[in-house]
């Protein structure tokens, strides 16, 4: 499959699509491994979509770090990008080097926020500082727009925009 999308490292070169809504990318200088989000729910867990960058309806790996966390939670889905066979343990030593918070996490139950829609309400859970105005703790806003990776909301008089990765690390949460 060699059809340019967008990825966190620019437009892809080379696609190779793995299985329904896993796909290896490549662009000019970079890449890494996008699992689609309703892919993602289903089958990766919770510490895996945290250690991802979400984006565009994906969780995003790049090819250098994160790449082997998607892979070491199936290594069956590595069968198509790999000439040889590998086992959950040859993804461990990178993720071992490059991403021990997600092992940590992984072992500790760790589980993330849910993504949040248009209509939903959402609550502070710490103070969160919005171009010099403060949103305090237990705060709650209508969610006004949702787009590939951040959410605005109705803040009073003035428009919260807020990256998803808060959502995620429960920062902010739908209530």
């Amino acid at each position: 499959m060699n059809t340019k999308a967008w990825t966190p490292w620019g437009m892809s070169d080379n696609i190779v699509n793995i299985r329904r809504g896993v796909r290896s990318y490549s662009t000019p200088g970079h890449g890494g491994i996008g699992v689609s989000r309703g892919v993602a729910e289903k089958m990766l867990s919770d510490a895996a979509r945290f250690a991802g960058e979400y984006a565009n309806g994906y969780f995003w790996y790049e090819e250098d770090c994160k790449y082997a966390i998607p892979f070491y939670e199936h290594p069956e889905w590595a069968e198509g990008v790999f000439t040889k066979s590998l086992t959950k343990d040859d993804f461990l030593r990178p993720i071992k080097s490059w991403d021990q918070q997600y092992l940590d996490n992984l072992e500790n139950g760790f589980t993330i926020g849910k993504i949040p829609k248009v209509g939903d309400n959402v609550r502070f859970n710490e103070d969160v500082t919005f171009g010099g105005r403060v949103v305090n703790i237990g705060n709650t806003y209508p969610v006004i727009k949702v787009t590939n990776s951040k959410v605005e909301m109705h803040g009073g008089n003035v428009i919260l925009r807020m990256d998803l990765h808060h959502f995620l690390s429960k920062r902010v949460e739908v209530v």
